[in-house]
């Protein structure tokens, strides 16, 4: 009777244990909190091409979500990182498209990855349905395309750069690094505490010169969260104002050192 038991308990184990690795093969899905919006059919419409392409998705509640996607010439059988990039307007005025052509494209061309810059749906806010939808894109994309897991970062600049804060807080075992341009850390939502520690690498770009928020601000909130042993790395910019977005670009170059050298070494 007792190996009786014995054997119906491992068998209910082994069943219970193929169940759990057959449903997350992929590393970072139970990390994931996915969007009922956004189905597995609408992203198998996106293509990747070479070069930057504009598409768009047909969300459950009607809409349509555009976004801009940058790829590089991968080489078969390699594995790229994956950049989540987050302009700073709101819904429907296609902030997304300039931002990806002048700051992100250029910023992370060398990075070979590839680059996905969506519309935000919300006026202030990569938060909610927004997050959501971004995820389910980064849960589709490790499972269908050549994503390296372990280089998915997250930037931004101005709103974009709250996304990237808080992405970057709240998501660490799913960004190995966020970069914030241009932006402060507080979004309206964001639970957050200055005095804790970020478990995400952080490279903020900030401007002496930006004109909403001021750079005295930005670098006290910064020294509070390094003394706590947040790992941030802070360039400060001269003479560049809030809106120059695309004089950003070499800036952002500048994070590829960094993140091959220090995050990813």
């Amino acid at each position: 009777m007792l190996s009786h038991r014995f054997s119906r308990v491992f068998t209910i184990l082994l069943i219970s244990f193929s169940i759990i690795s057959c449903c997350f093969d992929n590393p970072i899905e139970s990390y994931l909190e996915l969007s009922p919006l956004l189905p597995d059919d609408q992203l198998d419409k996106i293509v990747l091409e070479e070069g930057i392409t504009y598409q768009e998705v047909d969300l459950e509640n009607g809409e349509i979500w555009q976004f801009g996607l940058s790829v590089t010439d991968v080489i078969t059988g390699a594995k790229v990182p994956f950049v989540i990039a987050l302009s700073g307007d709101g819904p429907g005025r296609g902030e997304y498209i300039p931002y990806l052509e002048c700051l992100a494209d250029p910023g992370l061309e060398e990075l070979g990855g590839i680059i996905f810059a969506p519309d935000n749906r919300a006026e202030n806010s990569w938060e909610y349905d927004n997050a959501t939808l971004v995820m389910s894109v980064i849960n589709y994309a490790v499972d269908n395309w050549p994503i390296d897991e372990n280089k998915i970062i997250v930037t931004g600049h101005s709103n974009g750069g709250y996304g990237a804060w808080y992405f970057g807080i709240h998501y660490p075992q799913i960004f190995s690094a966020a970069i914030p341009i241009a932006s402060r850390m507080e979004y309206p939502n964001n639970s957050f505490i200055e005095n804790e520690k970020i478990d995400t690498p952080i490279y903020v770009i900030h401007s002496t010169n930006d004109e909403l928020f001021d750079i005295k601000d930005v670098s006290s909130k910064i020294e509070r969260l390094v003394s706590s042993g947040s790992d941030i790395h802070f360039e400060k910019v001269d003479h560049l104002a809030h809106s120059s977005v695309c004089a950003y670009s070499d800036h952002l170059n500048n994070t590829i050192t960094w993140l091959e050298n220090e995050v990813w070494k």
